[in-house]
């Protein structure tokens, strides 16, 4: 585990605990609680507490266990350790004795030790239904807790490595277990909570912020939203979720304020305002966002794309037509980045098919001879919105050239919706596979396709009864 895998598991501590309610799954699951770099204690319960260790155990890693009888699969010994719990927060009993075991997590280690003595710090990161938790371990050394420290941001807390006192370490966990819980238990109902009453409970509690924050955005509650946004600090995580809620408060005073926002120099704030202005399709948003096209001299940014798109109108096909040749040359480079992705030019292309325009269908012209069969899907799919056969016929074509499950299964789904009726006979065929699922798919297509017309009822999945319908229907 990459130490950025192991601090993105850590920071998950601050938001977690309801775990403690919840039923423990069934024996063979186990929760992995994150130690020092080298460590994952294993314990089997929720538990938030300080325990020492009593009784210890040195085994390497790499030393395999006895065959078992079942199985000729050898596996690495545990180290386990005995640890009497002196002080409990959750989940455990002060002065119980609880069994923790562990698991290399990375670098090469010949052994690792478990010491009489030791003191850990033992806390909830996770939980999910069905699931032990995850749960962080870390060494108090002197009383303080090594390699972990909680640091304030606009953000909200930031695990870093480091230490800190150890009363300040339980502070900060207990903290962030009571929030949670408060949060949790907060009724966001309109029986139980007024706009006003939801708006004067935001505080200090992050986790309960952002709920009563989206709560707002169901309600439509506009007004308290954009008052909420004035006294926040610009891209704090509160920041960005108030700005999202707006996406669902149409209006020009919303707009004004997200349009406002398009010109931050936080990228995650304008990012976010044209986020929220394609969800209201803001039309009055197209000349600021051709400004930051035009000035964007790398990858133009998918949420200023999606919102130029929204707007409809014809000036934004070239801003798009360009961001999707910026994609493909950065591709073709071969540097790694950002618009290196194969799928990312598909997104832009698709778009481009919200626009009826001659340069789209040249572009879905192209697109259509790609190797690239998601960009084969798209096309195919504008250029038949456009009345354009050639788009089915390719696709068919291709239900004959690659026989694999994954191939035909994504074209017959794509035919479906197209409700490509021209496609009939190859899917027809298809219902002689032997591939159970292909088949059922194929009869599945067939009747959604010839549903708005006099379908062959109670064909099922038979081939030559679906065959005469269509003879009958292509007769006359």
């Amino acid at each position: 585990m990459t130490r950025f895998l192991l601090f993105a598991a850590l920071a998950a501590v601050l938001c977690a605990s309801g775990a403690l309610a919840q039923v423990l799954p069934a024996p063979g699951e186990r929760p992995t609680v994150m130690g020092e770099p080298m460590y994952t204690l294993v314990y089997r319960a929720p538990v938030i507490a300080v325990c020492v260790v009593i009784e210890g155990n040195d085994v390497s890693p790499a030393e395999p266990a006895p065959e078992a009888e079942e199985t000729t699969a050898k596996r690495p010994l545990r180290p386990t350790a005995s640890c009497k719990v002196v002080r409990s927060l959750a989940g455990v009993e002060e002065g119980e004795t609880i069994t923790v075991s562990v698991i290399q997590v990375t670098g090469p280690a010949p052994s690792i030790i478990l010491k009489k003595d030791e003191k850990w710090l033992l806390f909830m990161r996770a939980q999910q239904q069905g699931q032990y938790p995850v749960v962080r371990a870390a060494k108090v050394v002197a009383d303080n807790v090594t390699g972990f420290k909680v640091e304030k941001s606009d953000d909200g807390p930031v695990i870093t490595d480091g230490e800190m006192p150890m009363e300040e370490a339980i502070a900060a966990v207990t903290k962030a277990i009571a929030d949670h819980v408060a949060a949790a238990e907060y009724d966001v109902s309109p029986e139980a909570k007024t706009d006003a009453q939801l708006l004067a409970d935001i505080g200090d509690n992050e986790e309960l912020n952002l709920k009563i924050v989206r709560a707002l955005g169901i309600r439509k509650a506009c007004p308290q939203l954009l008052t909420l946004l004035q006294g926040l600090t610009p891209g704090s995580r509160l920041h960005l979720t108030v700005m999202g809620a707006l996406g669902q408060c149409p209006g020009d005073a919303t707009e004004d304020v997200l349009i406002g926002l398009l010109k931050s120099n936080n990228r995650a704030v304008s990012n976010s305002a044209a986020q929220s202005l394609a969800t209201l399709g803001s039309k009055r948003a197209l000349q600021p966002l051709l400004e930051i096209a035009r000035a964007e001299t790398g990858i133009l940014s998918y949420n200023i794309a999606r919102a130029l798109a929204a707007t409809g109108d014809p000036q934004a096909i070239e801003p798009l037509l360009e961001a999707r040749r910026r994609i493909m040359a950065a591709a073709d480079d071969g540097e790694p980045g950002p618009g290196t992705q194969p799928w990312l030019r598909v997104i832009y292309f698709r778009l481009l098919g919200e626009f009826d325009d001659p340069r789209v269908l040249e572009v879905a012209s192209e697109e259509l001879k790609s190797a690239d069969r998601a960009a084969v899907l798209v096309a195919a799919d504008i250029l038949h919105s456009h009345g354009d056969p050639a788009g089915v016929k390719r696709l068919v074509a291709l239900l004959e050239e690659d026989s694999s499950y994954g191939n035909q299964s994504s074209i017959i789904v794509k035919l479906r919706d197209m409700k490509a009726i021209d496609a009939a006979p190859a899917i027809i065929k298809l219902l002689q596979s032997q591939n159970v699922r292909l088949r059922a798919l194929a009869a599945n297509a067939l009747r959604q396709m010839t549903a708005g017309e006099d379908g062959c009822a109670g064909c099922g999945e038979d081939a030559a009864k679906w065959q005469e319908w269509w003879d009958k229907r292509e007769g006359g």
